[in-house]
């Protein structure tokens, strides 16, 4: 299976899981990732988890107080 380039993740809430189990292909194929986050706490530990597989998190789009959309790209 190839490696993919690009991830949009919109899960209602549970980013920050799916981020989690995805680390491994987060750190071998370095794919752009694209999501729309819920709540405060799970962008900020989304975002944590972003930047510590070396990926520069930027938000996009602002739509409410309790939704955000990023995108992430690989450092360097």
């Amino acid at each position: 299976m190839p490696r993919p380039h690009f991830i949009k993740i919109d899960v209602e809430g549970a980013e920050a899981a799916v981020l989690r189990g995805g680390l491994e292909t987060l750190r071998t194929a370095r794919p752009v990732v694209a999501a729309e986050l819920h709540t405060a706490a799970n962008a900020a530990e989304a975002a944590g988890l972003l930047s510590a597989a070396g990926y520069q998190v930027r938000v996009v789009e602002d739509r409410e107080a309790t939704r955000c959309l990023i995108v992430a790209t690989p450092e360097g």
